[in-house]
């Protein structure tokens, strides 16, 4: 009496209810319940798909850190590219020189447009004089004995130094060293004196042109010689050369070097070899140190060296001469320096400098 609905539609298992009955009445089958059936159906396919992302996963993670190790390994073995080298400002290279006019070089184009000059006429090394033999100091100098002895109008020195560099140039300092008639007047304890106190002048008096000198013998001197290096050093100039590093060329009796050695060419030899040794060592490592005699100083003994100028015992030697060296007089110069023990010759004559 009571209706029930005749549903006709297939079930999940695509039999019809009563062929599902029959299952259920049949013996001869294992019986799983439909519910049960199902679920452990839907539950292996869900866990099949997910073990299948994990898979995947694993797998693009994989492909992921396999690419990004082939990428690390590749930029490492590519080679960086080359820095350029820094300019070794003490090197000695073998190469050409030119010397620079220090009065024209009083702003920044000035410098560098005469540093691309050098550089395109193949010059290694620019010599600046930044003191000459008239005592005249071209650059604002801090050591206390150069006070009196500034040019009017200074130049830059470390710009001129640091300019040089950047165009590929070595830059060299010169400095006279006891060819000095003015910083003698701010200490008068650095000069060659006769009588007393009084400055010894190589001729009557300074009205007839006579200079005064410094005195290889003075500690005073020699250190302060070695301020001006210390000082230029640090502006930029790995490269000093020295030249004046002599006594006077007339030697009298007058003269007090306050030594009695300075009497003799031997006593005077011996100083200025102690005063070379005395720079070259306070500046071993620091500063390429050279010492610049003329060609008729070098090879012949005389008062103003007491000896030649190859055997006083400096590492670099820089020569000048007013007139080109033939070949054999460059050898023999050459070969005479190398037997006094110079390391580096450097000739600066009328034809070439180097």
């Amino acid at each position: 009496s009571s209706f029930r609905p005749n549903f006709s539609s297939r079930s999940l298992t695509g039999l019809m209810p009563s062929s599902l009955a029959h299952f259920r009445q049949s013996p001869s089958l294992t019986v799983f319940p439909f519910s049960i059936f199902v679920m452990k159906t839907t539950a292996i396919f869900f866990l099949q798909r997910a073990q299948m992302g994990i898979s995947i996963s694993f797998l693009r993670d994989g492909i992921g850190a396999a690419a990004s190790s082939a990428a690390a390994s590749q930029a490492a073995s590519e080679p960086e590219p080359e820095k350029e080298k820094p300019l070794d400002g003490k090197a000695i290279t073998g190469g050409s020189w030119a010397e620079l006019d220090v009065t024209a070089l009083t702003d920044e184009a000035a410098i560098r447009a005469a540093a691309r000059q050098l550089k395109q006429q193949g010059a290694d090394y620019a010599l600046v004089t930044l003191k000459d033999a008239a005592g005249t100091v071209y650059y604002a100098s801090g050591v206390a004995n150069a006070a009196q002895s500034i040019t009017e109008s200074p130049v830059d020195a470390a710009s001129i130094a640091a300019i040089l560099r950047e165009e590929g140039i070595i830059p060299a300092a010169q400095l006279a060293a006891f060819t000095d008639p003015v910083s003698v007047y701010t200490d008068r304890s650095m000069g060659v004196h006769y009588d007393g106190n009084s400055l010894w002048l190589d001729n009557v008096s300074a009205a007839k042109g006579g200079k005064a000198w410094m005195n290889p013998f003075a500690a005073s001197a020699v250190q302060y010689v070695g301020d001006l290096i210390e000082e230029v050093q640090g502006m930029g100039y790995e490269q000093v050369v020295l030249t004046g590093v002599q006594f006077p060329n007339i030697i009298t009796r007058k003269q007090d070097f306050g030594a009695s050695g300075g009497k003799s060419r031997e006593g005077r030899a011996a100083q200025l070899t102690a005063d070379i040794a005395a720079w070259q060592t306070r500046f071993a490592g620091s500063v390429t140190l050279w010492v610049s005699y003329p060609d008729a100083l070098c090879t012949a003994a005389t008062d103003a060296l007491g000896t030649t100028g190859v055997s006083l015992g400096m590492e670099n030697l820089l020569v000048t001469s007013s007139t080109a060296l033939d070949a054999d007089s460059r050898a023999a110069l050459e070969q005479a320096a190398a037997d006094a023990g110079v390391q580096h010759v450097v000739v600066h004559d009328a034809a070439a400098f180097r």
